[in-house]
């Protein structure tokens, strides 16, 4: 199946909708697709597939833009597609519904299929009410859909709610490359892997931890975030995703930051939880509906906090820490890209 991965991801890049996009068109092209996938040009280019932990795949075509200027880089991908649009039926995985819609007016549909990809609900605004220019992006998009795919339960069901949908629907959750493993030495440290944006309820987080006394380590966060917090706790800069395995068995406990917002209740499937679920460490993760319906889903236990609750953290955190290790569950990449193929098999 020739497939084309409609997003613009940044490679090599350390965070998480990069991570994914790339790892799933890995899968996919293992799998036996004809893959393509346009992306701009992160940092060392030359170490993309090193620091991303991947070999390059005869069936992934992987492009990367000739410039990191915005607007050139931009008219590059939009010529890209052009080129790819006029070639034979294919496979759109569109998560990029901005990008979809422009290349639907301009060129029509043609024979190709449409899996429309979905993580939020962007339409759905903080106060319940939806913005209704993004509501007709959306519409336009749907209806031009063959299938859908939701990154979790709870976005779906608000794409169910706020629009008729009439065509095959999967959720299908992220994964990871992480190894399950067991290990008998176990330090003290508890450990955070991930970006500190304010919606992960960081300030929470970082004062509960720092009254435990227990050795802490917070790896990842652009520059910026971590000279906000440099001043309260010793912040670590990210590391490429093919070296986290290491950074996981450095951990007594694998902390999952999500703050008290739509985000953390409904619409994630975080990237982080599934590497840690790869793992036999206690994890602590925010009591949201968006976790439970992992953990219920996939017959896992962990132990809870409430969002932005300080002391819900530290007690949670002290469970974990005195826990027995636990049984690995690992979700991988090709368990993502077989349950996305299905999909294709059954829209074609």
């Amino acid at each position: 199946m020739r497939v084309l991965h409609l997003y613009r991801p940044r490679l090599p890049d350390t965070r998480a909708q990069s991570i994914q996009v790339l790892r799933t068109c890995h899968a996919l092209a293992v799998a036996g697709h004809e893959v393509t996938l346009l992306a701009n040009k992160g940092r060392r280019t030359h170490a993309l597939w090193e620091e991303m932990g991947l070999e390059p795949h005869e069936m992934l075509n992987l492009q990367l833009a000739p410039t990191r200027h915005p607007g050139l880089s931009g008219v590059w991908f939009r010529r890209a597609v052009t080129k790819w649009w006029a070639g034979p039926p294919g496979m759109v995985l569109a998560r990029d519904k901005k990008r979809l819609a422009q290349h639907l007016r301009a060129e029509g549909k043609r024979e190709h299929r449409v899996i429309l990809e979905v993580h939020e609900l962007d339409s759905l605004q903080d106060d319940g009410h939806l913005d209704p220019i993004v509501f007709t992006l959306e519409r336009e998009c749907l209806e031009a859909a063959d299938a859908l795919v939701a990154n979790c339960e709870g976005t779906l069901s608000a794409w169910r709610e706020h629009h008729k949908v009439s065509v095959p629907t999967l959720v299908c959750h992220n994964a990871t490359h992480v190894q399950s493993s067991v290990s008998n030495d176990r330090p003290d440290t508890v450990v955070v892997l991930g970006t500190m944006r304010d919606n992960k309820g960081t300030r929470s987080i970082l004062n509960a931890v720092q009254a435990l006394h227990l050795p802490f380590r917070w790896v990842g966060g652009t520059k910026e975030e971590r000279l906000r917090w440099s001043g309260e706790i010793q912040l670590e800069e990210p590391i490429p995703h093919a070296q986290i395995e290491e950074a996981l068995s450095e951990a007594g406990v694998l902390l999952l930051p999500l703050g008290d917002n739509p985000f953390s209740h409904r619409f994630t499937s975080p990237l982080k939880l599934w590497d840690y679920l790869a793992t036999d460490r206690p994890i602590v993760a925010a009591n949201t509906q968006a976790i439970r319906d992992i953990c219920r889903g996939f017959s896992t236990e962990i132990f809870t906090y409430q969002p932005d609750d300080i002391e819900s953290i530290r007690q949670a955190v002290l469970r974990a820490s005195r826990a027995s290790s636990r049984t690995p569950i690992r979700r991988t990449w090709m368990t993502r890209a077989n349950e996305i193929s299905s999909l294709f098999s059954a829209v074609q």
